[in-house]
């Protein structure tokens, strides 16, 4: 990879865009994290696009980033709830998030 700098200006930008890589994450939620980063396909959702969530499905997400929180239980409907799509955010914003956090 080659990167030209030719001018003052152009080795502030450099020098900024290396600073930022540097700077950790934004403390986000479980929740906030899968509705900045989750894009849900045709595929998987009668909803495709960005992840919204809903109200129920926030306070379960948000619960694995409570230290309080030892043991979640979930008890619901069979398939309107969304339960592999809300484990789904979990795991990918623990693998974007390990290391960083």
């Amino acid at each position: 990879m080659r990167i030209r700098i030719s001018t003052r200006a152009d080795t502030g930008r450099a020098k900024a865009a290396a600073l930022a890589l540097s700077r950790p994450p934004p403390a986000l939620t479980v929740s906030q994290w899968s509705e900045r980063y989750r894009f849900l396909s045709r595929k998987d959702s009668a909803r495709p696009g960005r992840w919204r969530s809903e109200p129920h499905q926030r306070a379960i997400m948000d619960a694995f980033n409570d230290p309080a929180v030892r043991e979640a239980i979930v008890k619901a409907a069979s398939q309107v709830v969304g339960k592999s799509q809300m484990l789904n955010n979990v795991i990918g914003y623990f693998v974007d998030q390990a290391g960083r956090t």
